[in-house]
This record gives C-alpha cells, sequence and structure tokens, in this order.
C-alpha cells in the first residue's frame, strides 16, 4: 500500500508515461477504479489498483510513492494465480496504454473492494450484461 502525495490520477498517469516509453513494468495491470471507470464510469477514482508479476520501483520512484499503513491511494498488488492476469480486457490502445485485467476480473475486484469500488463493480455488471459481445468469448475455440 503507497500513498502518493500528488494522488492516485497522477500515479495512473506515470504508468502511462511508462507505457509510453517502453518502461512499463512486464506484468502490469489496471484493475479496480481505473480500470472499471475506463468501461463504466461511476465517479472519480480514488484507489489505483494494478496487479504486477515484477518490480514496480520505477513506478515507486518516478511517482514518488511512499509506503502507507493508512490513507493509501495506491495498491500494488501480486495476482495471487496466472489466471488473473491470463485475460485482458481489449480496450482501444488511446483509452488505455495499460493493460487492463479481463472484465470478469476487473468486476470481482471491484465487488470486493473498499469505499465506492462495489458500486463501480455493480455498475460494470450492468455494463457486461448489456455488452456480452465486447467482453465475452464467442467460442472455446478462441481460448486457443
Amino acid at each position: 500500500w503507497y500513498l502518493c502525495p500528488n494522488g492516485p490520477g497522477f500515479a495512473r498517469e506515470t504508468l502511462g508515461d511508462l507505457a509510453r516509453g517502453n518502461a512499463l513494468p512486464s506484468g502490469t495491470m489496471l484493475t479496480g477504479s481505473f480500470g472499471a471507470s475506463l468501461i463504466a464510469p461511476v465517479a472519480a477514482s480514488a484507489l489505483l489498483a494494478v496487479y504486477a508479476t515484477s518490480s514496480m520501483d520505477t513506478l515507486i520512484e518516478t511517482a514518488r510513492l511512499l509506503p502507507a499503513d493508512e490513507g493509501a491511494n495506491v495498491a500494488i498488488l501480486t495476482p495471487y494465480d496466472r489466471a488473473v492476469t491470463e485475460r485482458r480486457f481489449d480496450l482501444p490502445v488511446l483509452t488505455s496504454l495499460i493493460p487492463v485485467v479481463g472484465a470478469s476480473q476487473l468486476a470481482l475486484d471491484c465487488l470486493t473492494g473498499t469505499g465506492r469500488m462495489p458500486a463501480e463493480g455493480e455498475a460494470l455488471l450492468d455494463w457486461m450484461l448489456q455488452n456480452p459481445l465486447k467482453w465475452q468469448r464467442r467460442s472455446l475455440a478462441e481460448l486457443g
């Protein structure tokens, strides 16, 4: 858990800058409020949550993140299983240079989150029900 003195949006922009410079650590994927807001925005995101399978020292240094026991606005998460980051949500590059976890993982992360995240998860579920072809695979053959 970290505190970004300039806010979670600044940390998100820093991730975008790292992605533009091809310096985004491998295995970095956006989840939670910032991921959900790209698909079904509810409110301004208050917590940047990213999965990381490699060191995030570059983000920590560049965004000047401070370790936080309380008041954190950035969470760097280690996936509990490779299934968490296997699928990604296919968004236009202009929307997000940072890969976003699959829609079902994103919904789970929001629904089990804190603050407004469960409401964001509900909004995402509503979007998923209305737009199944935008997030579901059309057949098992697509799984390769």
